[in-house]
């Protein structure tokens, strides 16, 4: 039971940015939007990072509300079960 809290939080992180990534890679090649985009004046780097931020924002953003959920999870149903998963 004590693997659970971080096995939670880590596969929000996955799956939080998951279909972002997914979305900005295999996407940009599904809507055609792919050669307009690398035919702009941006260096390709610039657009790459730029991608990557916003899958890291995603992700650290699931991460955090996964970990705000089981704080108020444990906040609201103060069990001695419940305390002994987070410890």
């Amino acid at each position: 039971m004590n693997t659970m809290v971080p096995m939670i939080i880590l596969l929000s992180f996955t799956f939080g940015g998951f279909y972002l990534a997914v979305d900005t890679s295999a996407g940009e090649k599904e809507q055609n939007s792919l050669e307009p985009l690398l035919s702009l004046s941006v260096p390709r780097v610039i657009l790459v990072l730029g991608k990557w931020v916003s899958v890291l924002t995603f992700v650290f953003m699931s991460g955090a509300l996964a970990a705000a959920m089981v704080y108020v999870f444990v906040t609201v149903f103060p069990s001695e079960e419940v305390r002994s998963i987070m410890s």
